[in-house]
């Protein structure tokens, strides 16, 4: 089933958060968790691929499973 046209806008936006400032995106999408702290250390360690990789993850299982509905 595909997503509701608003999901799919909020959905997108997040992933171009994730690409500019990926720390932040996993902050809106999951709050303060370790999800946040494995970001932070991927940007630091892997000058910002690992932590843009990480967030697009995040996004990708989280977001999409609060936007369906069941």
């Amino acid at each position: 089933m595909p997503l509701p046209a608003r999901a799919c806008v909020l959905f997108y936006c997040h992933f171009v958060l994730a690409t500019l400032l990926p720390p932040i995106a996993v902050l809106y999408a999951r709050g303060f968790s370790k999800a946040l702290v494995v970001n932070l250390l991927l940007c630091v360690f892997t000058l910002m691929i690992g932590g843009i990789i990480h967030a697009w993850w995040v996004i990708g299982w989280y977001l999409v499973d609060e936007a369906l509905p069941g």
